[in-house]
Protein backbone atom coordinates (compact mmCIF):
# COMPACT_ATOMS: atom_id res chain seq x y z
CA UNK A 1 0.00 0.00 0.00
CA UNK A 2 1.29 3.55 -0.68
CA UNK A 3 2.10 5.84 1.78
CA UNK A 4 1.39 9.16 1.15
CA UNK A 5 4.03 10.96 3.28
CA UNK A 6 6.99 8.91 1.67
CA UNK A 7 5.61 7.87 -2.42
CA UNK A 8 4.46 11.77 -2.57
CA UNK A 9 6.36 11.48 -6.08
CA UNK A 10 4.75 8.28 -7.10
CA UNK A 11 1.24 9.19 -6.41
CA UNK A 12 1.97 12.45 -8.25
CA UNK A 13 2.84 10.75 -11.32
CA UNK A 14 0.40 8.00 -11.11
CA UNK A 15 -2.25 11.34 -11.05
CA UNK A 16 -0.57 12.42 -14.49
CA UNK A 17 -0.84 9.58 -15.96
CA UNK A 18 -4.31 8.89 -15.15
CA UNK A 19 -5.09 12.48 -16.37
CA UNK A 20 -3.17 11.52 -19.93
CA UNK A 21 -5.62 8.98 -20.60
CA UNK A 22 -8.64 10.68 -19.53
CA UNK A 23 -6.89 13.05 -22.09
CA UNK A 24 -6.78 10.83 -24.88
CA UNK A 25 -9.99 9.18 -24.07
CA UNK A 26 -11.68 12.72 -24.64
CA UNK A 27 -9.93 13.16 -28.06
CA UNK A 28 -10.67 10.04 -29.02
CA UNK A 29 -14.62 10.21 -28.54
CA UNK A 30 -14.66 12.97 -30.78
CA UNK A 31 -14.08 10.68 -33.95
CA UNK A 32 -15.49 7.18 -33.80
CA UNK A 33 -12.83 4.51 -34.21
CA UNK A 34 -14.94 3.38 -37.34
CA UNK A 35 -15.44 6.65 -39.19
CA UNK A 36 -13.97 6.92 -42.72
CA UNK A 37 -12.34 10.14 -42.04
CA UNK A 38 -9.76 8.41 -39.71
CA UNK A 39 -9.30 6.23 -42.97
CA UNK A 40 -8.15 9.56 -44.73
CA UNK A 41 -5.95 10.90 -42.40
CA UNK A 42 -3.88 8.01 -42.44
CA UNK A 43 -4.32 8.23 -46.16
CA UNK A 44 -2.81 11.77 -46.09
CA UNK A 45 -0.26 11.03 -43.28
CA UNK A 46 1.46 8.12 -45.89
CA UNK A 47 0.99 11.02 -49.28
CA UNK A 48 2.58 13.16 -47.02
CA UNK A 49 5.68 11.04 -46.36
CA UNK A 50 5.84 10.00 -49.83
CA UNK A 51 5.66 13.59 -50.99
CA UNK A 52 9.10 13.87 -48.78
CA UNK A 53 7.06 15.22 -45.60
CA UNK A 54 8.56 14.43 -42.39
CA UNK A 55 7.46 14.75 -39.05
CA UNK A 56 9.28 12.04 -37.20
CA UNK A 57 7.64 11.10 -33.52
CA UNK A 58 4.37 13.26 -34.26
CA UNK A 59 1.04 12.05 -34.84
CA UNK A 60 -2.17 13.32 -36.38
CA UNK A 61 -5.24 13.71 -34.16
CA UNK A 62 -8.59 14.97 -34.48
CA UNK A 63 -8.91 17.68 -31.42
CA UNK A 64 -12.53 18.04 -32.53
CA UNK A 65 -14.97 16.47 -34.74
CA UNK A 66 -13.94 19.09 -37.33
CA UNK A 67 -10.28 20.13 -36.13
CA UNK A 68 -7.01 18.32 -36.39
CA UNK A 69 -3.77 18.66 -34.79
CA UNK A 70 -0.27 17.78 -34.54
CA UNK A 71 1.19 16.56 -31.74
CA UNK A 72 4.06 15.27 -30.22
CA UNK A 73 4.62 11.01 -29.43
CA UNK A 74 7.76 11.73 -27.20
CA UNK A 75 9.83 14.89 -26.19
CA UNK A 76 11.37 16.86 -28.66
CA UNK A 77 15.14 17.44 -28.24
CA UNK A 78 16.45 21.07 -28.92
CA UNK A 79 16.92 21.35 -32.41
CA UNK A 80 15.10 18.15 -33.66
CA UNK A 81 12.99 18.89 -36.63
CA UNK A 82 9.52 18.13 -35.47
CA UNK A 83 8.19 18.73 -39.15
CA UNK A 84 9.30 19.71 -42.57
CA UNK A 85 6.75 20.17 -45.62
CA UNK A 86 8.28 20.52 -49.21
CA UNK A 87 7.29 23.90 -50.72
CA UNK A 88 5.91 21.38 -53.49
CA UNK A 89 2.86 20.43 -51.46
CA UNK A 90 2.91 23.63 -49.14
CA UNK A 91 -0.34 25.51 -49.30
CA UNK A 92 0.61 29.45 -49.38
CA UNK A 93 -1.44 32.81 -50.06
CA UNK A 94 1.16 32.78 -53.44
CA UNK A 95 -0.13 29.78 -54.64
CA UNK A 96 -3.63 30.09 -53.86
CA UNK A 97 -3.80 33.93 -55.77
Amino acid sequence: MLNPETDSALIAEFNDVLAYIKEEERIESFVPVTDKRREHLSEFEEWFRSQGGIAPNTVIRFISPTERGLYANKDIKMGETVAFCPESIAFTMEKGK
